[in-house]
């Protein structure tokens, strides 16, 4: 048992793990469709534990103490429908990098009462200073996230279906203030967010300011689509010579769409794109291959672009949600003026 370094048990019986398990070597602990209310009482101690998948754990009611746990990576929620609090040890926990308390929608809603499922969550505790991706779609009784700010680290949120969220527009301004400032990717879903420019197309020309090199950091885009769950758009980019106003040809009305997905893509991870400088490139077409897109401007806070400088460090940006794919990758064809943005979330 000292030497275990993984544990995957499905549907486990409903008693707490015993006060003697304490296996030191075990990296990851599986207990999918397990039936307990709580993991263990007090404290454990853990010390190499880098993952802890309780998805789909129904009845569990409160997370465990995880202060013994110095090295947990991944803490899974997915599907715990009865969780109604979280311990506190999540909020000053330095290794913590991805948390997800999302509903899982392997069961219809309506084999479920809604009264038992962690949409009783109104509010997220203090999160722990080193987390990057966030998830707690389907939490509709969740009415506050707090300020996301403080978190440097964070770069990705999902909040699906938190239709009660208040202040959903300042989550997305207050992530997006430190992930420009840093030239790092953000993607976040939230209830709808309206941008300035209320159209949505597949196809979109941003026309650019002569002064978008000196005054602005990145790209802000807002996609609405009627589909749930994890997507991979497409989104092509190149050179437009005309100013043709494409969105007056969008058979769609994606306004009524109740979610979107935002994200910012610095100028710098674009920096490979012969023609993007500042002296040629006046107008820039995107086109979506599913749902309505909106492109706005960042407006830069802190310092003048440079194209030309030494790449960004994006590994520093925790990216190992999917197993078989980043959230954003940019794609270079054959020709230089073919640039397609896959964005997966």
């Amino acid at each position: 048992m000292k030497k275990l370094r993984w544990i995957s048990l499905y549907n486990y019986p409903a008693s707490s793990f015993p006060s003697n398990f304490q296996p030191r070597e075990l990296g990851c602990l599986e207990l999918q469709f397990s039936r307990q209310k709580e993991l263990w009482h007090g404290y454990k101690s853990l010390p190499n534990l880098k993952i802890l998948n309780l998805s789909d754990s129904k009845n569990l009611i409160k997370t465990p103490d995880i202060e013994g746990l110095p090295c947990l990576e991944r803490l899974i929620l997915e599907g715990c429908w009865s969780l109604e609090e979280i311990h506190p040890s999540i909020g000053y926990h330095k290794r913590l990098v991805y948390v997800d308390m999302s509903v899982s929608w392997t069961t219809p809603r309506s084999q479920v009462s809604r009264s038992v499922m962690c949409w009783n969550l109104v509010e997220l505790p203090d999160l722990p200073s080193s987390i990057a991706i966030l998830k707690a779609d389907g939490c509709d009784s969740l009415e506050s996230v707090g300020d996301l700010s403080y978190y440097k680290w964070l770069w990705k949120v999902s909040l699906w279906g938190c239709y009660k969220l208040i202040g959903g527009e300042r989550v997305l301004h207050s992530m997006l203030e430190g992930n420009a400032a840093k030239d790092r990717f953000m993607s976040v879903l939230l209830p709808a967010v309206e941008p300035s420019s209320c159209i949505f197309a597949r196809l979109v020309t941003l026309q650019l300011p002569s002064n978008w090199y000196s005054d602005f950091s990145g790209l802000l885009l807002f996609l609405r689509d009627h589909s749930r769950g994890k997507l991979s758009y497409r989104i092509d980019i190149k050179q437009e010579t005309s100013t043709y106003d494409y969105s007056k040809e969008s058979d769609e009305d994606w306004k009524q769409c109740k979610y979107e997905r935002v994200g910012y893509v610095p100028f710098n991870s674009l920096r490979h794109i012969p023609w993007l400088n500042p002296t040629y490139t006046k107008n820039i077409l995107f086109q979506t291959d599913k749902g309505g897109l909106n492109v706005e401007l960042v407006r830069s806070k802190n310092k003048i672009v440079d194209l030309n400088e030494n790449p960004i460090n994006y590994s520093e940006c925790w990216d190992e949600e999917y197993k078989d794919a980043k959230t954003f990758e940019i794609m270079y064809d054959s020709q230089p003026s073919n640039i397609r943005i896959v964005w997966n979330h």
